[in-house]
């Protein structure tokens, strides 16, 4: 049959690992229930575990540490539940999961680029729509990234993908799972993305080099210190 053995066997899970997978078991989940108040609150915490169960059944079968991680999930699925329910009693209505969205950046008359992504989930309420991102990491991280003044755009960039009018991130490893939200005008925010991104593609058609950034987090482990134009901004700044 021509089968090689796999170059590599992982034998443990990472919380990146984990993130993806308890973001599959969530868009089966609501696929599954797409109008959570149609169902009693015990029968969605039951169907919950069930599909969790399945889905780190599957990663068991090739990391040994994954029943580790399945436990820590377990623990936020009822809180996970009564959040969901109370954003539905908002008028947030899940509208659907893992949603590819595409947009073509015009930066020269007849040039443009295709930007691509993908939402976690979509909601709306009303005729607005609500994007959200499932996240791992703690409130205070997340915080940081809804900083407009900081240099995550992964919000701003889907709003301005997508139209949107609202975004978040949805802390699942918190002890309560909760939603922090883009508090400023999301909209005005998403536009300012869409120029950044048309004025960057022309500037690299002409040659111009790009701006020196990174995420300082990020930056600290790069191999590339020392030799990066950020690292030297950075000093010139201070």
């Amino acid at each position: 049959m021509r089968l090689n053995e796999r170059d590599d066997v992982p034998e443990e899970m990472d919380k990146r690992d984990y993130g993806s997978l308890v973001h599959a078991i969530l868009a089966r989940f609501h696929v599954a229930h797409p109008r959570l108040s149609a169902y009693p609150p015990q029968d969605l915490i039951a169907s919950l575990r069930q599909l969790s169960q399945e889905g780190f059944a599957t990663a068991a079968a090739e990391a040994y540490l994954a029943g580790i991680w399945q436990q820590r999930w377990q623990q936020h699925i009822e809180s996970y539940v009564a959040w969901a329910l109370q954003r539905e009693a908002l008028g947030f209505q899940f509208e659907s999961a893992e949603t590819p969205f595409k947009r073509d950046i015009e930066w020269a008359p007849g040039q443009s680029t295709r930007l691509e992504g993908r939402a976690d989930r979509v909601d709306r309420n009303g005729e607005a729509v609500s994007l959200l991102d499932y996240k791992t990491q703690s409130r205070q991280t997340l915080k940081k990234k809804l900083d407009p003044n900081a240099e995550d755009v992964q919000l701003t960039a889907y709003a301005w993908l997508a139209d949107a009018t609202a975004a978040g991130f949805v802390m699942l490893d918190a002890d309560k799972v909760d939603n922090l939200d883009w508090q400023d005008d999301l909209p005005a925010a998403a536009a300012k993305e869409g120029e950044r991104l048309r004025a960057v593609l022309a500037d690299m058609a002409q040659g111009l080099p790009l701006p020196a950034q990174g995420a300082p987090q990020v930056c600290k482990w790069c191999e590339m210190r020392g030799l990066c134009r950020r690292e030297h901004l950075d000093e010139v700044s201070a």
